[in-house]
Formats: C-alpha cells, sequence, structure tokens
C-alpha cells in the first residue's frame, strides 16, 4: 500500500516536505524552510541557539510531528536541489530520523554541508551522494531513481520512488530548459520510458502561467546587452541575484572578464553557494574573482576599492530581495558607495511575491533612484514549469494521478483545473494530509 503525506508546501509555497510509505518503509522528499517566516524570526535572535521547536512553533521549518508514528520507518531523506526552501531544514529536523540516510546530487551535498559547518548544527545522517540520471536501491521493495531535469540551480533532479505497486514521481521543482549554460538538458527519453506512475507531485507555483518557461539565455543576452551599453571607464557597475544560481554567476564573472574588470562577490550567502560550487565542481570562483564573505569585511574591501580605482571592478552581492540585513541595502543605506548618474544597479532577479519584499524593493530603488543611478529590474528568467511544461511532463510520464505543490490555494485549483482540462485525474492536498493510493 502506497500512502502520501503532505506534511509542507501543499497550498503553500515554501517549507516543502512530502512522506512517501510503502507498507512499512517511508521515503521524505525534501525538507525545506519557510525563508520569510524563517528570516522574520531569526533575525533579532541569534541563529545558533534557535530550537527546531521554535522554529516550527514560527512556521519556519515544517511540522513534521504528523508523521511520528512513521520516525523509526524513514530510511531516506532526499532533497531535491539545493535551494533553502528544499533543504535547509535538514540540519534543524534529519537527527531525529536516526535510520535514515540523505541522498543527494553532488551540489546539493556540497551546499548543506556548507549550512551545517557555517551554522554549527551537525548533520548526523549519513549523506550519499549520487549523480543524475543514477538509481539506488533503498531497499527490497523501494528503488530511488535520480532523473536529471533544468531549474535555476544546478544539479536539480526529479525523483521516481519505485516500488512493486508502482511508482511515484516527484518534480518540484522544475523546468525544461534545453539550452542549460550549465549542466545537462533535462533527460526527457527516460521521462517517457517511466512506466505505472501511480502518482505525480508536481510544481506547479506558475500554473496560470501560459506558454514555455524561457531558458537561461535570455537572461545572459539581455545581461550582456546592458552592460555592453552602459558601462564605462569610469562608472561603478553594481549586481545582485540569487546565491545560488551557479549558472548566472558565471555568466556575471564572464562579463567582468568580457569588460576587464576584477568580478568581487560580497556577501555570506554568495560565498557559501560559490564554495559549494567549486566543492562540486562546478565552478572555480576563488581562482576567477575575490569573495569576500563576512559583512565586517565589506567596508574594507570597498574602501580598498576605491583606492585601486572602483572602475576596475565589477560588484556582485546578495541583496536582490532588498532584505535590510542584505550586502546592497547596506551599502546603499550606509552610503558606503557613493553612486551618480554615471553609475548602473542591476537586480537580475524578480521579486519574490510577499508584501515584505515589495516594501524592501521599493525602499531600496528609491534611495537608489534618489542617488542617481540607472537601475535595471527583473533581468531574470524563472526556474518554474509553465503550462506548456506542466503539460509536456505529464505527456512524457502518463501519470495516473497528480497532487499540484509549491503554489498557494489559488493556483492550486488553476492547476486542477487544468488537469481536468487535460483529462488528467488530479487530486489538491492541505498540509497535514494524508493519502492512500
Amino acid at each position: 500500500m502506497l500512502e502520501i503525506c503532505a506534511i509542507g508546501g501543499y497550498q503553500n509555497v515554501g517549507r516543502n516536505m512530502t512522506a512517501i510509505k510503502y507498507n512499512d518503509e517511508v521515503v521524505i522528499l525534501d525538507m525545506g524552510l519557510d525563508l520569510e517566516r524563517y528570516i522574520a524570526y531569526t533575525e533579532d535572535e541569534d541563529p545558533f541557539s534557535i530550537s527546531s521547536r521554535q522554529l516550527m512553533k514560527a512556521g519556519a521549518i515544517p511540522n513534521d510531528s504528523i508523521i511520528d508514528k512513521w520516525k523509526d520507518q524513514v530510511l531516506a531523506i532526499i532533497p531535491t536541489h539545493a535551494h533553502l526552501d528544499h533543504v535547509g531544514a535538514i540540519p534543524f529536523m534529519s537527527n531525529k530520523y536516526n535510520n535514515a540516510k540523505i541522498l543527494c546530487t553532488p551540489f546539493t551535498a556540497a551546499v548543506l554541508e556548507r549550512i551545517s559547518i557555517d551554522d554549527k548544527r551537525p548533520i548526523n545522517n549519513k549523506i550519499n551522494v549520487l549523480s543524475e540520471n543514477s538509481n539506488y536501491h533503498l531497499s527490497k521493495n523501494i528503488e530511488i531513481e535520480f532523473i536529471n531535469i533544468t531549474h535555476s540551480t544546478p544539479h536539480t533532479v526529479v525523483v521516481v520512488i519505485h516500488t512493486p505497486e508502482g511508482s511515484v514521481v516527484y518534480a518540484n521543482d522544475f523546468k525544461f530548459d534545453y539550452n542549460p549554460l550549465l549542466g545537462k538538458k533535462p533527460n526527457e527519453k527516460r521521462l517517457s520510458e517511466l512506466q505505472d506512475v501511480k502518482l505525480l507531485i508536481m510544481d506547479s507555483l506558475y500554473s496560470d502561467r501560459e506558454g514555455h518557461t524561457p531558458g537561461e539565455t535570455w537572461a545572459r543576452d539581455q545581461l550582456l546587452k546592458i552592460f555592453d551599453e552602459n558601462a564605462s571607464k569610469d562608472n561603478i557597475l553594481i549586481t545582485t541575484t540569487f546565491s545560488s544560481h551557479i549558472s548566472r554567476l558565471k555568466t556575471l564573472v564572464d562579463i567582468a572578464k568580457r569588460l576587464r574588470r576584477t568580478p568581487i562577490f560580497l556577501g555570506r550567502s554568495l560565498s557559501k553557494y560559490a564554495l559549494a560550487a567549486q566543492e562540486a565542481g562546478l565552478a572555480r570562483f576563488e581562482d576567477e574573482c575575490e569573495i569576500v564573505r563576512y559583512s565586517g569585511k565589506v567596508k574594507r574591501a570597498i574602501n580598498r576599492m576605491k583606492k585601486v580605482g572602483l572602475s576596475k571592478y565589477f560588484i556582485i552581492c546578495s541583496g536582490h530581495q532588498g532584505e535590510p540585513k542584505a550586502t546592497l541595502t547596506k551599502i546603499i543605506k550606509r552610503r558606503l558607495l557613493e553612486l551618480d548618474n554615471n553609475d548602473v544597479v542591476v537586480f537580475s532577479s524578480t521579486i519574490i511575491p510577499n508584501e515584505e519584499n515589495y516594501r524592501n524593493r521599493e525602499e531600496l530603488e528609491g534611495d537608489i533612484k534618489s542617488m542617481g543611478a540607472k537601475i535595471f529590474t527583473d533581468i531574470h528568467v524563472s526556474g518554474h514549469a509553465s503550462r506548456d511544461d506542466h503539460k509536456k511532463l505529464i505527456e512524457l510520464i502518463k501519470p495516473s494521478l497528480v497532487i499540484p505543490a509549491h503554489a498557494n490555494e489559488e493556483k492550486t485549483q488553476v492547476m486542477i483545473d487544468y488537469c481536468k482540462k487535460l483529462g488528467v485525474l488530479s487530486k489538491s492536498l492541505k498540509e497535514g494530509d494524508f493519502f492512500t493510493l
């Protein structure tokens, strides 16, 4: 018997966590943070002293007490990729599952290890690193398969749980980028070969967006155009983007070299992901650019750049959401750099939709504009599937049932309606629901 427990990320965006039970064996898929609540809760607290119980009460991590009766049956925790809403709760939660190993791809493993070290939270579970397009025999009755897919961070996989009673496919998050700038193309061939797929759990964040999500080459071409047209011999160039978007970071480093400037990373999160990318063999950022990790060193680095000449540098920093404690916000608010109408600030990101982010970005952009600098926003492509991508995945694997995930209540219902239009059975779950196939 296959049983599903929707622990987190259902009719909600964030703190993704799903448990799949076959007879007396359990697999957990993802174990993520609700980033908005996590940041809000830890803003005035010592992050090293916060307990998992406190975070659970604040809604910052999934409430897994609903599967306490399954605790000793959990054989594996499988994060699909390295984004914190899928992997960030592991250091707080995984140790209670004493019998579970962690199965993940190389970059995800490197990020997990960085988080564990930086946040001083040891992970006791053994981490087994699997490549994309590989299989792992977890037990006599359960085989795990990783199928390569594209997203906005490397080594993202669709996870397939094969059992004697059929397979469960977990695609949370994904898109189909046929010309990725880093990594492999989606393995459509293997997806189409899957048999007896009882259930597809699918990323539905953009269930209402028509068409196909553009590939990363669009963002690269836009960034090249902006800097080719706006870089001058004496201006300041600043870009902020998602720290986990290694392909985008590599593009920015390449642009810096093209402009004969030294790329410099400013910010803790950037350094964490950049060093993880090195450990996973994806990049050599330390050889190509300067990395300033701690906020206390950012001011000294900027003063040094001023002495050498700011026009000799290409600044890449954290703070694309306008977070009050992020590096870009500190640079602008504290006037560590005085910008003028010759200077350029690029937000190679979109605003993650919540009221606080909108407020923070509006305030930060207002401060930058008051200094006179040019601002370019939304130079970004999403890592999430649009409708044509959802349709393609459904057509490839032919599931008996679709359950939407990674979407609020409204988007979940849109996906339910879309599945009906496609002639596919679907069902919505809420956090805390159990469902038997």
